[in-house]
């Protein structure tokens, strides 16, 4: 479990990274990648994110877990599923509003798909860090190594 642990702490800090990283590329900055790209209001979206995983991911997580749901597939439907509530919940007025048109309110919930694909590669980091050939995990489908 002290990789699970591990995982729900350090995911937050290395999804900021790949996004400062993947920032950094598609301006084709050409300075090197330094402290500076993380620090500012990356540490406020890493406060956030954990505030989310705290109260979204970890129940779905422990209800996954419970099931016996620990597959791959599994953990990306987690990490979307918590990508699409948190890019929804500041929506919600706009979501329910009944004198906006429909398509009004699809186009914003769909504008906000990044945080889909952010949650989701999320989910696919938490399994591959915790859940991928952790012994604790060995009797579960999903989670068996090739040896």
């Amino acid at each position: 479990m002290r990789r699970v642990a591990l995982a729900l702490l350090g995911l937050p800090l290395l999804l900021l990274a790949l996004l400062a990283l993947a920032l950094r590329i598609l301006e084709q900055a050409p300075e090197p990648f330094t402290y500076n790209d993380l620090a500012g209001p990356g540490i406020a979206y890493v406060l956030l994110t954990y505030l989310i995983m705290g109260c979204i991911s970890v129940p779905m997580l422990l209800l996954a877990l419970w099931r016996n749901w620990s597959s791959l597939w599994h953990m990306l439907f987690i990490g979307a599923a918590t990508g699409l509530f948190a890019a929804t919940l500041p929506l919600w007025h706009v979501l329910i509003d009944e004198r906006l048109h429909l398509h009004f309110r699809l186009h914003r919930a769909l504008e906000n798909y990044p945080f889909v694909v952010f949650g989701a590669l999320a989910g696919e980091l938490f399994w591959l860090l915790a859940i991928y050939r952790n012994p604790t995990f060995r009797q579960l489908p999903g989670t068996e190594s090739a040896a």
